[in-house]
């Protein structure tokens, strides 16, 4: 936004409403939706595993194992004691995919993701699905975070996505 766009300039354009869950919000009619969605399942002892959804658009392509070796490197910069378990080529149907899991913080309480990563087009963009859960309660989580994992299906996009009212 600059400064000199005016309430009175946005307020006589077209200002689509987007409907998210539990909210609604009018927006710029060239708007993006580049959500993220979070969802948590049944506490496991005193933590909630997850799933949240994220999609990137890219400013240009690239193949998928690079956009993958790169997160994996600022995520090894950014969390403590970081451990990388697997990291490996996992195709979802037709769609080219890779499969990462790490480990990181402390000794009494390591956290464990499991990522999948889609390469989708049209526009050029990667989703990440990030599955979360304690390292010591992961592998009872970890048949729902796969059954999460391969019912991703990417919706239509029309030919003109930019602007679209529509969320969850």
């Amino acid at each position: 936004w600059s400064s000199d766009v005016c309430s009175s300039d946005l307020s006589s354009r077209n200002m689509p409403t987007f409907h998210g869950t539990d909210f609604a919000i009018e927006l710029p009619a060239d708007f993006r939706d580049e959500s993220t969605y979070a969802f948590a399942f049944k506490a496991r002892s005193d933590f909630s595993p997850s799933v949240v959804v994220k999609t990137e658009r890219l400013a240009r392509p690239v193949e998928l194992s690079a956009y993958v070796d790169e997160q994996l490197a600022k995520i090894q910069q950014l969390l403590p004691a970081v451990a990388i378990v697997s990291n490996t080529p996992d195709p979802q149907g037709e769609l080219p995919a890779r499969t990462s899991v790490y480990e990181w913080g402390e000794p009494r309480r390591r956290l464990r993701q499991k990522q999948r990563y889609l390469r989708l087009t049209a526009p050029d963009r990667v989703v990440t699905l990030t599955a979360t859960s304690l390292a010591e309660t992961f592998a009872e989580a970890e048949a729902l975070f796969d059954a999460v994992f391969s019912s991703f299906r990417p919706t239509s996009l029309p030919a003109q996505d930019e602007g679209s009212a529509q969320g969850s």
